[in-house]
């Protein structure tokens, strides 16, 4: 396999489609914070969000799946889980698991362009990857979606328009460092059991090393590298790896000076598995890593960003790490 640029991760080229520009944040560049900076503001906010976050609309979803896997396929279908192929490596949800999960795309005379994923994180704001926003300007935002093509899933079904759009600021392309964006909604969502918000990790959440952790990656990307989405949301579970693993692995290409000048560090998160096969691929870009915490709440942990290929073991996905104090930082300044 050739090691060039056309082997990263990147969304679908875009359809040309002439979209009003929509106003951005007033946010200059700074210089970023370390992570041990106590003006980092990173303590739980006063909201009315923060208790109803992190609660699947599933009981057991994950356990339930596991014991189908092991049942031969004729019995799968008595459980309500379909042949689809699997984000990679990965099989179908079930119907409104993860209430947090959001679409992002335009709107055209002839439906909806989706291109990327996107986490709620309150009642009026969706975190997603920058890069979603190098080649388009994104006008809507999807919410309790299951399967984007079946008309079964209408009724928990709600889209929002985009008001403004956030880049980190210390987010510049094609450098991968900071790869964040907040999306404010035109209106608040009103929260709901297949409609809620993910918990983000406050406070001493943000001392957990999660290295060697199982982890939870959802979203509606391609099943294989240059691949076709799922129209369906899947998921996957994958490992965190120390950073040192991507480091040393994206190290031997020869665009890492492009895209990561300063080497991989704690502002990124190395996921993956061992053996390979598991992974996001186009399409899953600005979708949640999760993990699950106290209380059975999943917290975001990581926001799909670039990779080598798809599955490939030799190459772990690449995520914008939310633990990193100084982004959790920014994510509190601007939607909380």
């Amino acid at each position: 396999m050739s090691r060039n640029q056309r082997h990263f991760r990147k969304n679908h080229l875009p359809t040309v489609v002439f979209q009003r520009e929509l106003p951005r944040s007033c946010v200059a560049p700074v210089e970023e914070a370390a992570s041990g900076d106590s003006t980092l503001d990173i303590s739980t906010p006063s909201s009315s969000s923060i208790t109803t976050c992190g609660r699947s609309a599933v009981k057991f979803i994950s356990s339930r799946f596991e014991r189908a896997r092991e049942l031969p396929k004729r019995f799968a279908a008595l459980l309500d889980i379909t042949a689809r192929p699997p984000v990679v490596g990965g099989f179908e949800s079930q119907r409104n698991a993860w209430p947090w999960m959001a679409l992002i795309g335009i709107k055209k005379e002839d439906g909806f362009d989706w291109f990327c994923g996107g986490v709620l994180i309150n009642d009026q704001w969706v975190l997603t990857a920058a890069h979603c926003l190098d080649t388009r300007v994104p006008t809507t935002v999807r919410l309790g979606e299951h399967n984007y093509e079946s008309e079964n899933d209408d009724a928990n079904v709600e889209d929002f328009e985009i008001s403004q759009l956030v880049r980190h600021p210390n987010y510049s392309f094609p450098v991968a460092y900071h790869d964040l964006a907040l999306l404010q909604l035109s209106t608040k969502v009103i929260l709901k059991r297949y409609i809620s918000p993910v918990c983000l990790p406050w406070g001493a959440e943000i001392l957990r090393n999660l290295t060697g952790r199982t982890v939870k990656l959802t979203g509606w990307g391609d099943t294989q590298f240059a691949g076709r989405p799922s129209p369906a949301l899947q998921e996957v579970d994958v490992t965190m790896f120390p950073i040192s693993t991507c480091q040393n692995a994206y190290s031997t290409l020869r665009q890492s000076r492009v895209h990561w000048p300063r080497g991989i560090g704690q502002e990124t998160v190395c996921a993956g598995h061992e053996q390979g096969g598991r992974d996001a691929c186009q399409g899953d870009s600005g979708g949640p890593l999760t993990y699950q915490g106290d209380e059975e709440k999943y917290f975001l942990s990581g926001i799909v960003s670039t990779g080598y290929g798809c599955g490939n073991k030799d190459f772990p996905g690449i995520y914008a790490n939310v633990l990193h104090a100084p982004h959790l930082a920014w994510i509190k300044k601007v939607a909380f």
